[in-house]
This record gives C-alpha cells, sequence and structure tokens, in this order.
C-alpha cells in the first residue's frame, strides 16, 4: 500500500509505538523539516534574550517584544485557519518558511553590519509572527492527511520529542558557533534552517481536494467560516473547557518565559551559562517526555496524562520560587536548575500531546483548520497580556513571589480538570 497518504490500519488491536510512524513518510518529512527549523531557532532565542537585554538593560522591554510576538497570532489566525482549510496546506507551510527564512536573514544582515535598532527587532518579529501565524493551523490542519486517528499521540508526542533534541544541540553548541561566527553567523543559521526545511515540504505527498485550489473567498466568506469554527468549539464542552483553562495556564507561565534571565541573573547569581543550563534541563525533560508518551501513551487516558501533567507543572514552578534552596548544603544553583528544570520540562509533553491528540481526534478534517485556528486564539490571548505586565509587576513583586502566585493558577487549573466529569472519560 502507499506509505505517503493514510490508509485503513488494524493498529488499534495492538500496541502502539514509535515504529508505527515509519511507514509514513510524507510524515517524517514533515517530521524532518520541523526538528531542522527547531534547531535553528534554539540558536536564535538565546542570542536574542540576552541581546535584548544586554542592550536594553530593561525587563519591561523583554515583555513587550514577547506580547509583540503574540499580535499577529491574535489578529489573523482566525483568518489563517479558514485559508487552512480551504487551500493546500503544503503551500501555505513552504510560504511561510521562506518568508521567516527572508526575515530572519534581514536579521542578521542588519546585525552584522551595526544597523540593527530594537525598532527592527519589533518590525521583523512582528512579520516572522505574522508568517508563523499562517504556517501554523496549516501544520495542524495536515496531520489527519498524512496518518490515521489512531497515530496522532504518538505523532504529536514524538515531533515534541524530536524538537526538543535539536533544541537541546543548538542550546548546547550555541556558544561554538557564537564564539566562531558570533551572533549574526548563529542568525543566519536559523534562516538557512527555514529554507531546509521549506524544501522538505515540497516533498510531501497527500489526498486533498483543495491543494490546487485558487483564494478566492470574499471577506463574508472569512466570516461565516470562522463563525463554522466558533459554533463547532463552543458547542462541544469538553474542548472548550480545557481551552479556558490552557488560556489560565499560558497566562500564568509567561512571567517564567520574561522573566528567566532576570531570575538566573539576579535572583541565582549566574552568568550568561545559567540560560544554557535552563534550556538544557527543559529540553532534556521534554525530549524524555515525549519518547514516554509516544511509545506507552496509548496505555493510558488522554485526561489522566493531561491532569498529571499540570499537577507537575504547577508544582515544579512552585518550586522555582523557593531560591533559596539553591543555597543548602546539598545545592548549588546549576543543581537547583537542572533538578527542577527537567520535570518542568517533562510536563509539556504529558500535558500539551494528548490534549492535541484529542482535538485532532474530535475535530472533521474540513474544521481542523479553522478549530485550531480558535483554539489557538483562546489559549494565546491571555499571552501578550501576561507578557506585556509581567516586566512592570516584577518591578513591584519579587520574581521568585511572582512565580509561586502564577503556580497556584496552574495547580487550581488541574484541580477544575479533575473535577470535569467530561474530561476525565476520556
Amino acid at each position: 500500500m502507499s506509505t505517503s497518504t493514510v490508509q485503513p490500519t488494524n493498529q488499534q488491536s495492538k500496541k502502539i509505538g514509535i515504529r508505527d510512524l515509519l511507514p509514513y513518510k510524507s510524515y517524517l518529512a514533515v517530521l524532518v523539516a520541523t526538528t531542522i527549523s527547531r534547531f535553528g531557532d534554539s540558536l536564535d532565542s538565546l542570542a536574542f534574550s540576552y541581546m535584548v537585554y544586554q542592550l536594553t538593560g530593561s525587563k519591561t522591554m523583554l515583555g513587550v517584544i514577547l506580547a509583540v510576538n503574540f499580535i499577529p497570532s491574535l489578529l489573523f489566525t482566525p483568518f489563517t485557519g479558514v485559508i487552512a482549510d480551504n487551500y493546500s496546506k503544503k503551500k501555505m507551510i513552504i510560504i511561510s518558511d521562506i518568508g521567516r527564512g527572508v526575515m530572519v536573514t534581514l536579521v542578521a544582515i542588519l546585525y552584522y553590519f551595526k544597523l540593527l535598532q530594537p525598532w527592527h527587532l519589533f518590525v521583523t518579529t512582528f512579520l516572522i509572527s505574522t508568517f508563523e501565524a499562517f504556517s501554523n493551523p496549516a501544520k495542524k490542519a495536515l496531520r489527519p492527511f498524512l496518518l490515521p486517528k489512531e497515530l496522532f499521540l504518538t505523532a504529536e508526542s514524538i515531533t515534541q520529542s524530536a524538537s526538543s533534541l535539536a533544541q537541546l544541540v543548538g542550546v548546547a553548541s550555541v556558544a561554538f558557533f557564537i564564539a566562531t561566527i558570533g551572533i549574526s553567523g548563529a542568525i543566519a543559521i536559523d534562516a538557512l534552517t527555514f529554507f531546509v526545511s521549506a524544501l522538505f515540504i515540497c516533498f510531501i505527498k497527500y489526498n486533498e481536494k483543495n491543494k490546487n485550489k485558487k483564494i478566492d473567498l470574499k471577506f463574508n466568506d472569512y466570516i461565516r467560516e470562522i463563525k463554522g469554527g466558533l459554533k463547532f468549539v463552543f458547542s462541544n464542552k469538553i474542548i472548550l473547557t480545557v481551552l479556558f483553562l490552557f488560556a489560565l495556564i499560558n497566562f500564568s507561565i509567561m512571567p517564567f518565559n520574561v522573566l528567566r534571565v532576570p531570575y538566573l541573573q539576579d535572583i541565582l547569581g549566574m552568568g550568561p551559562e545559567g540560560l544554557s543550563y535552563i534550556s538544557i534541563a527543559f529540553l532534556i525533560g521534554t525530549f524524555l517526555g515525549g519518547i514516554i508518551i509516544a511509545q506507552i501513551g496509548s496505555k493510558f487516558k488522554k485526561s489522566t496524562l493531561t491532569i498529571l501533567g499540570v499537577l507537575i507543572l504547577g508544582a515544579v514552578y512552585a518550586m522555582f520560587g523557593f531560591p533559596m534552596l539553591a543555597n543548602m548544603s546539598f545545592m548549588n544553583p546549576i543543581i537547583y536548575v537542572f533538578a527542577l528544570g527537567i520535570p518542568f520540562g517533562l510536563s509539556i509533553p504529558l500535558l500539551s500531546s494528548p490534549v492535541s491528540a484529542l482535538f485532532a481526534e474530535k475535530t472533521p478534517k474540513e474544521l481542523l483548520g479553522r478549530v485550531s485556528s480558535v483554539a489557538s486564539l483562546i489559549t494565546l490571548s491571555a499571552g501578550p497580556l501576561s507578557a506585556s505586565i509581567s516586566g512592570v509587576v516584577a518591578d513591584f513583586i519579587p520574581i521568585p513571589q511572582y512565580f509561586r502566585i502564577m503556580s497556584y493558577l496552574i495547580l487550581i487549573a488541574a484541580v477544575f480538570l479533575m473535577l470535569n466529569k467530561n474530561f476525565t472519560k476520556e
């Protein structure tokens, strides 16, 4: 049988594992493309955080730029979801990858020639995120055309693990690249990975009625189809409950993303290597979690895995609020970061992979782009608000105390999930 498109399988009657993904060559091409681009992203992200903080010395600026990163998703994702449902997902991903590659190349050139200004970062961040707003719904809507339903959880988990491994390699090698070819060179490598990713996507094959269709929808058509996605989401109580709770989780976790550099430097007294340590710890945890879920996740209910992941995330996040533990006799900041960072990363595939698989299983193929866009809009809407205020709040509340408060919100979300009988049946 053909391995480039989804065929009926008898895998529900046997144990599902990583090897069951191997016959699906087009999925593997997407997996390789994603892994390569994640490697480049890891090089870029570490340099970017320190560049902004060192140039401006402002925690607020870190939050504002991160907030700008979310704006295109909020503005365009509902429309891009409609496009993903009606037109070629493959072309959308290729164009998005090329567009991001061009923008990142521009940043590298401007930095190399010492022409990069803060406003350039705002503009390029906005444009890069705009291309990503087109790519993400297309990738989510593409998976049901590449794999049978029973492999969704395994595929989601192994994708996270592969991405984490690529990011781990990137984090481990970023110092070498910066030392040998400079920050602009590291950013240029990130740009190259987008172009390579686009090349791999060119080779995928799948059956889709709309892949050669020209864009001719009118504004009213977009609105009508967006309403269709909203209607589906709001009519499904399980999906709606999970979305709003995940919005709360995103709101709560954002301060950590914004304030991790000042936390490591000012609270733990670590230098630039601190960000590498904590990133490596997160990625090790995410990699291990993804492998575990991919191999044995099908043995457990998706609700059980999700609740466990949220509980671990909340508990570990709370522990980051007690930095005095790093000064105990058997502890030091490096051990502290790894001891908490690994389970922190482990929680991510535990809570996200089952939910992603659940969405894909419950959503009709023809609605998946719109529904995933609505889901992203709801869950990510709290991110920009939290990111934009995190730096300001941190000027009035000690960062560790801020982390503790946010961790309690995550634990509250876990309690709500446990009390939701409809969700716990899944």
